[in-house]
């Protein structure tokens, strides 16, 4: 067993200091198998300029966004009646 800070400090794993604390995800128990460090790089389905082109397509914050303003327009629309008034 091998606490996950002392794995990410073995195997310089990039992370927010306030999750490494032992009372956060730091102090979680993990099983010690020997796993590398995988570099976000390698992780990603899309080349970084893919991903920054498509972003407002593929995130939640950009899907949340748009349905925010389609329930905007759904809401005038209905509060102006056919006529507009």
């Amino acid at each position: 067993m091998v606490k996950v800070s002392e794995w990410a400090k073995q195997n310089n794993v990039t992370v927010g200091t306030s999750e490494m604390r032992e009372e956060r995800e730091g102090g979680v128990d993990a099983l010690d198998v020997g796993l590398p460090n995988i570099k976000r790089e390698d992780l990603m389905v899309l080349p970084d300029a893919d991903w920054q082109a498509m972003k407002d397509q593929l995130t939640y914050e950009a899907w949340a966004a748009k349905a925010a303003a389609a329930e905007a327009a759904m809401a005038a629309a209905t509060h102006t009646g056919p006529s507009g008034n």
